[in-house]
């Protein structure tokens, strides 16, 4: 064979080539108005121009950009602004000052709402190198935002001060790599940290932009590490969660280690466990290759934590027995719900004890502002169960809620239990419906196949384990997906009934309801079918004999039993037979004194008799 001789210096050429730095394929200058004299735009970048009498742009603006669409869109509004700034201190050197001299912000006055740039015509899959500008000199303090692609949070908590002028180039750059998906689409979205601001008027700016750049990432880069996994700390039972970001050239392989143990199967960006143990706990990492490289993650430590009973992580419980201007909470958690046109005649025989019947034409509502030190909402819990007992027809009543967390100040926050939201062709299904604070549902009326709502008592468990959702009717888990992507929610209220909101009460709910009780823990399958066999207190633990005391006309029986709240009967027999056992009528129960009982009765007549004491819930 012979071998092909290329000369050296071709292969010199060869290598510059293939290394020379690609070439921006889109740079934007964003809020140039075609008034401006002189114009603002920086050499070798296109003006997204805002422009006309209007400040505040409520639809997404899209302009075009030869083969590109850019579209800027926020829910709270675009606002544009231009400062004319003085010279950077660097006696005008800096060579990105127009750039900075315009931006666009969203309009946001109190959460994280922020600005989403949608970049369409891109190479289907392939990676960028970007560049962002981000700054405002007449912002009176620091402006803090995190920025994503794709949803994939690549720069956290990123920082500028409007008191502090530019003085280089890379003094207001955010630089990451980013990958088109497979249409050629990216979004690039920035979120206001509203907690991380300071100076005048903190709370009236959003998220800025002056600029964006993108370039292809030609070479093959080593990955980087951007994101490292995150403390976990879940309940036994629980899942866990653990995610890496990356920079580098794709495609990546990824493999998680639980210590020195490699884990099978484990090779995506992200790693989910579930039903995790005491033997889980530990470091997590991973290791990230491709063509280029490899990386490894810092470790990220999950502790499990002990469930003893069932009252572990317990948030309230209400057992809706005794019902005045409040309902007690009787967990020790201090969270009593109010009574809204309700009173004690509004009690009814319910699955245990009392409960409390709802007359919607009345407008009925228990509820309380939470917050603090209070452990509620549940929503505030990355796991969290609520359980409740309801009876009621689902006929007349379409999105009913039996259970909601909702907000004094934004009508859009909703996690809610209810009856199914159609009005057509109904069923008696539950209805479960969650939305963020920017207003998107992330649960949007996903429903049940289980009936709930058809005049019979029925038991509800909604189990929320940081996403991995799963309903429970009357102890079995229906079969519909629940599972969805947390947000940002931040109800401060909870009510039983309907909801109580800033535009008032609504969807009220008309039957009985029981037994509420939430947890800031997901409850395990076994877990739900015990509350739903035998509440919060669990199975009845068997009594214990201690002592027989028998006169002439009396028999004592002394016993102790763990079980407050259950029910207890003697039984008698003359043999050990078991079907030949009968209860003992007028028996005389005292009440306990640590767990020991008292049994007293009139003394039978015959020979020698055996007993014992029954416990039922």
């Amino acid at each position: 064979m012979n071998a092909i001789r290329i000369p050296a210096l071709a292969v010199l050429a060869l290598g510059l080539v293939a290394h020379l730095p690609a070439q921006p394929v889109l740079s934007i200058d964003f809020n140039d108005r075609s008034n401006d004299s002189p114009a603002n735009t920086q050499t070798g970048f296109s003006s997204f121009v805002l422009d006309g009498s209007t400040e505040i742009w409520t639809a997404p603006v899209s302009r075009s950009f030869g083969p590109f669409t850019v579209t800027v869109s926020s829910t709270a509004g675009i606002g544009f602004d231009d400062r004319y700034r003085t010279a950077p201190t660097d006696g005008g050197a800096l060579t990105e000052s127009l750039l900075l001299r315009d931006f666009i912000f969203s309009r946001e006055n109190a959460g994280t709402e922020g600005l989403t740039v949608q970049i369409s015509g891109l190479e289907a899959d392939a990676e960028y190198a970007v560049i962002l500008w981000s700054y405002d000199n007449g912002s009176p303090g620091r402006r803090v935002s995190d920025w994503y692609v794709n949803g994939l949070q690549v720069v956290t908590n990123y920082t500028f001060d409007g008191r502090v002028l530019p003085t280089a180039n890379e003094q207001y750059r955010l630089m990451f790599h980013a990958r088109a998906d497979v249409s050629g689409q990216m979004w690039i979205t920035g979120r206001r940290n509203p907690a991380s601001v300071d100076g005048a008027n903190a709370a009236s700016f959003g998220v800025f932009l002056n600029a964006l750049q993108l370039t292809p990432v030609d070479l093959a880069e080593p990955p980087t590490i951007v994101a490292h996994p995150g403390d976990v700390d879940a309940y036994a039972g629980e899942s866990a969660r653990f995610a890496v970001g990356v920079n580098g050239t794709f495609p990546m392989s990824y493999q998680w280690w639980h210590g020195t143990n490699l884990l099978d199967g484990a090779t995506n960006s992200i790693l989910v466990l579930t039903n995790v143990q005491a033997a889980d706990a530990g470091g997590y990492s991973v290791v990230v290759n491709n063509t280029a490289g490899q990386a490894t993650s810092a470790e990220a430590i999950l502790t499990v934590l002990p469930v003893e009973n069932l009252t572990t992580a317990l948030l309230a419980h209400w057992p809706l027995d005794v019902l005045d201007a409040v309902t007690p909470d009787v967990s020790g958690g201090g969270n009593d719900l109010t009574a809204t046109n309700l009173t004690a005649a509004d009690l009814q025989p319910g699955h245990a004890g009392q409960s409390v019947f709802f007359n919607a034409g009345a407008n009925p509502l228990l509820y309380r502002e939470v917050g603090g030190g209070s452990g509620l909402p549940a929503y505030a819990h990355p796991s969290y169960t609520v359980a409740l007992w309801v009876k009621g027809s689902f006929q007349g009543q379409a999105d009913r809620r039996v259970y909601s967390e909702s907000a004094s100040t934004n009508s859009s926050i909703l996690v809610n239990i209810g009856t199914d939201s159609a009005t057509t062709d109904p069923q008696p299904v539950v209805d479960i419906y969650i939305r963020d604070n920017a207003g998107s549902a992330r649960v949007g009326h996903r429903k049940s196949v289980l009936p709930a709502f058809d005049g019979q008592w029925h038991h509800i468990a909604w189990v929320d384990d940081k996403g991995l959702a799963r309903l429970y009717v009357d102890g079995a888990q229906d079969p519909t997906d629940f599972s969805y992507t947390r947000g940002l929610l931040t109800p401060n209220l909870v009510s039983v009934g309907g909801i109580i909101r800033s535009n008032g009460l609504a969807a009220l709910f008309t039957g009985q309801i029981d037994e509420v009780t939430v947890w800031a823990r997901a409850l395990t399958p076994a877990e739900v079918s015990e509350v739903h066999l035998h509440g919060l207190a669990g199975p009845p633990q068997p009594a214990t004999l201690t002592r027989i005391d028998v006169t002439e006309t009396t028999v004592a029986i002394t016993f102790t039993s763990a079980s407050s709240g259950a029910s207890f009967r003697v039984e008698q027999s003359d043999t050990l037979d078991p079907a030949l056992w009968s209860e003992v009528q007028g028996v005389i129960l005292t009440d306990p004194a640590d767990n020991t009982y008292l049994a007293s009765f009139a003394r039978p007549q015959g020979g020698q008799k055996f007993y014992r004491v029954v416990t039922s819930p």
